[in-house]
């Protein structure tokens, strides 16, 4: 029997087009994609450039907490015996 090879999934190829359920957006410096306070129903992926999370308090006091930079996907191969 021979054994067919699956075909490998690309992960970037498929988030960097809109498609059903996703859609590629291009936002200016300091605009905002999520709030807080926000309902969490969506995921994003960073394609390039930066992302800065901060937090405000009730004050109004804002604080960063990280810098975000794109991620770069890889997949581990397992070796074929």
């Amino acid at each position: 029997m021979v054994e067919l090879e699956k075909p490998r999934f690309d992960a970037a190829a498929f988030l960097a087009r809109a498609g059903l359920g996703r859609r590629v957006v291009q936002l200016a410096p300091k605009d905002a994609f999520f709030s807080q306070g926000d309902s969490a129903d969506s995921i994003f992926y960073l394609q390039k450039g930066r992302a800065k999370v901060t937090v405000v308090s009730a004050s109004g006091k804002e604080a960063t907490i990280t810098l975000l930079a794109p991620v770069i996907l890889w997949e581990k191969r397992r070796s074929r015996q």
